[in-house]
């Protein structure tokens, strides 16, 4: 029994991972169905930490296709699941989901709540020590206050993220951040220009 639970997390892990490759395609709902499968194995093994982190994945494929609404259900799976967990990695992949919840909010026209959710991922990955999930709601701050119109403050959160980048790995993330800095920057120039020419 305990090999049969091992292959199974292992395959619902795989395919977790597999599935989220599905972000750089065109393929949703085959994206959809790898997940469900994911799900279906993990589920079977009771690993709490695995299966937030497969809803979490397919909660960001759903954003990144714009189902909004099956992305929030897919991320209040993941929050129900370790809701009551004091694990650290479970506690990481919460975090996870909180910033996740903010994409969501952000680019569905919700930027507020985006604010809100990226603030709770930042203290919480403060408080925990979490370097990496910090980043991740610095990043999401700047998108959020953004997407409201905040260009100071979109400006001030990618400038943080930015001096706090290190590993070549994150260039997409480096890359993400200077153009929410740049796309401020020139939103603030242009209201200055419509201020002197009113």
């Amino acid at each position: 029994l305990g090999g049969e639970m091992g292959s199974l997390l292992l395959l619902g892990s795989g395919l977790s991972g597999q599935a989220a490759a599905y972000t750089i395609t065109d393929d949703y709902r085959e994206g959809i169905e790898v997940f469900e499968e994911a799900i279906r194995h993990l589920e079977s093994t009771h690993n709490t930490y695995e299966l937030i982190r497969a809803y979490n994945k397919m909660g960001f494929l759903q954003t990144t296709f714009c189902h909004f609404n099956e992305a929030e259900i897919s991320l209040g799976k993941a929050k129900s699941l370790g809701l009551h967990s004091t694990e650290a990695r479970i506690r990481h992949a919460l975090i996870a989901t909180d910033s996740y919840l903010s994409l969501v909010k952000s680019s569905s026209g919700w930027p507020e709540q985006g604010i809100d959710f990226a603030q709770k991922s930042r203290l919480e990955s403060q408080r925990t020590g979490y370097f990496f999930g910090e980043n991740r709601a610095l990043t999401l701050l700047a998108i959020a206050n953004y997407n409201l119109g905040n260009y100071h403050k979109a400006l001030e959160f990618a400038g943080l993220a930015l001096n706090r980048i290190e590993a070549p790995v994150l260039w997409r993330v480096e890359s993400q951040l200077r153009n929410v800095a740049a796309t401020s920057l020139v939103a603030l120039y242009n209201a200055i220009q419509l201020i002197r020419n009113d």
